[in-house]
């Protein structure tokens, strides 16, 4: 369930992409302890978190949610979210998940009014 949280559903990923993504698109870069400057995407990062926590009550649940709110963010200079860079592809997220069937309008309004009906005839 950690993994769902903070990272979206893990989905099977090809072996030849993950290949691909790490002689193409990263690079090993190393940084001082004592001079966080050098290392800017984190400390932004961890500025936002810091917001997130301020702005909410802290509990177990608000910092894998946080993290993964930010993983799931489109970053505006790189055009991409930390997620589709640290894995190759854009992350699952359930809201995201298609239905199989394709709706039209009048579908999509009659089963919303069957839907409905149900919850009526239930309450």
């Amino acid at each position: 369930m950690r993994t769902l949280k903070q990272r979206a559903l893990p989905a099977p990923s090809p072996a030849s992409r993950i290949n691909n993504l790490n002689s193409e698109a990263t690079s090993e870069a190393s940084s001082s302890a004592y001079y966080p400057q050098t290392n800017g995407a984190l400390e932004r990062f961890h500025a936002v978190l810091r917001d997130h926590l301020l702005n909410k009550k802290v509990t177990q649940l608000v910092v894998p949610l946080a993290i993964m709110c930010h993983n799931t963010s489109l970053n505006q200079s790189t055009g991409f979210t930390p997620h589709e860079l640290l894995f190759g592809y854009k992350p699952r997220l359930l809201y995201t998940l298609k239905d199989s069937r394709e709706f039209t309008t009048n579908d999509y309004l009659n089963d919303l009014n069957e839907r409905l009906k149900i919850s009526r005839d239930i309450a």
